[in-house]
């Protein structure tokens, strides 16, 4: 038995517009055509605000939590700064107080309900022993005992830099005064290790005592953050070309008031985003 074959060749509206040659040829510029830009910007635009509703999410969940509920029940936060340093706390003004009070206007909503205790690396930790302060916006990286920590997001940075009488002066062996157990000596320990290991050190209990020694002629520079520098500055002395390191500040507290420092971390977030932190450091004059 034999099968006979037509072909039907149909023709559509669509076909009958096209050139012949261009019926079955497939379209190679249609990725052009797609809105790529358009979707990708539209993309962004939600990772954004996503990010930016989780955290005031978060901050709000942070804001309604037990712990904070029982400081502002007591009425008042207590805040230990950094005692007299240029730019962070100098005669109730600075990025300590400005800080503090815009964190007093978040959690109680209102800034007459912070109050600011001087203190220093000696007497931090008993001021937060006899119930003095509830946390410390200060120059200490930690303080090394049980029982505290630290919020993750630094509230300041800044150069770690070296005082001297020449700019240009070669660093090997020069005597360098630095303040004992501190931030600073563990970056000047950290250059000694790693760039120039004829320095020497000089560890020091006291600024003054630092301050007496290069007037003396007994050492040959002194290592301090740049704000105790701008402080404690002779005009006869210059800041070295060379610079240390850098310092990172954080807020301290302990570990009753992890929810607090959480707060503090997300709110610098939050901060650094909208350049209310920079606006605090050209009002102190930190940049």
């Amino acid at each position: 038995m034999r099968y006979l074959c037509y072909t039907v060749h149909v023709e559509t509206k669509i076909n009958k517009k096209l050139p012949r040659g261009q019926r079955r040829q497939r379209r190679t510029d249609w990725q052009e055509k797609l809105p790529i830009k358009p979707v990708l910007l539209g993309a962004v635009i939600l990772l954004v605000l996503s990010l930016l509703i989780l955290l005031n999410e978060s901050s709000q969940t942070l804001l309604n939590s037990p712990e904070l509920d029982v400081l502002r029940s007591r009425g008042t936060l207590r805040i230990g700064v950094d005692n007299g340093i240029t730019g962070l706390y100098q005669a109730g003004e600075g990025l300590q107080s400005d800080m503090g009070l815009l964190l007093g206007q978040t959690v109680f909503g209102a800034d007459d309900c912070v109050s600011f205790v001087p203190i220093d690396r000696h007497t931090a930790q008993m001021a937060f022993e006899d119930g003095s302060i509830d946390l410390a916006l200060m120059s200490l990286a930690q303080i090394d005992e049980k029982g505290y920590l630290s919020g993750k997001q630094p509230f300041y940075w800044e150069d770690c830099v070296l005082l001297t009488r020449n700019a240009d002066e070669p660093l090997a062996e020069l005597e360098i005064a630095v303040l004992n157990n501190t931030p600073s000596h563990e970056l000047l320990k950290k250059y000694e290790e790693d760039v120039e290991s004829d320095i020497i050190i000089v560890p020091c209990a006291a600024y003054y005592d630092m301050l007496v020694k290069l007037r003396a002629n007994t050492v040959d520079a002194l290592c301090m953050p740049y704000s105790v520098a701008q402080t404690y500055r002779d005009p006869a002395w210059v800041y070295h070309n060379e610079a240390i390191g850098t310092l990172y500040y954080y807020a301290i507290s302990t570990t009753d008031n992890k929810v607090l420092l959480d707060l503090i971390d997300e709110l610098l977030l939050d901060w650094n985003a909208d350049g209310t932190l920079l606006r605090m450091y050209q009002l102190n004059n930190l940049l």
